[in-house]
């Protein structure tokens, strides 16, 4: 396999499995909490940042940064993992590859 779509896929599943530990975690949280204390948050965050919306555009931007920056952390994963598939798998450039003659079907 290539190192470069090892790497990827090593990264999607990396980010993948903290994203579901972290999820994993907080519903775990709010289980031990019990429901009313779920409750009572959703309430106040709902009267802190609901009732107020904030601008468009400024979640617009916002919106982008978070992008931008969860692009980037998968980009740097995705980087390293490439260096270390890169020392770990063979190389296919230190094999010498003849090319094959053209096959003629009708020939």
């Amino acid at each position: 396999m290539n190192h470069r779509l090892a790497s990827r896929i090593a990264a999607m599943l990396l980010i993948g499995v903290v994203f579901a530990v972290y999820t994993h975690g907080e519903n775990k949280k709010w289980g031990l909490l019990g429901r009313q204390a779920y409750i009572d948050n959703e309430l106040a965050d709902f009267d802190s940042n609901m009732v107020k919306p904030e601008l468009g555009s400024g979640m617009i931007i916002a919106g982008c940064v978070v992008a931008a920056a969860v692009f980037g952390l998968y980009e740097l994963v995705a980087f390293v993992f490439s260096e270390l598939f890169k020392r770990m798998l063979p190389s296919d450039t230190n094999q010498q590859h003849t090319p094959t003659p053209p096959s003629h079907p009708f020939g």
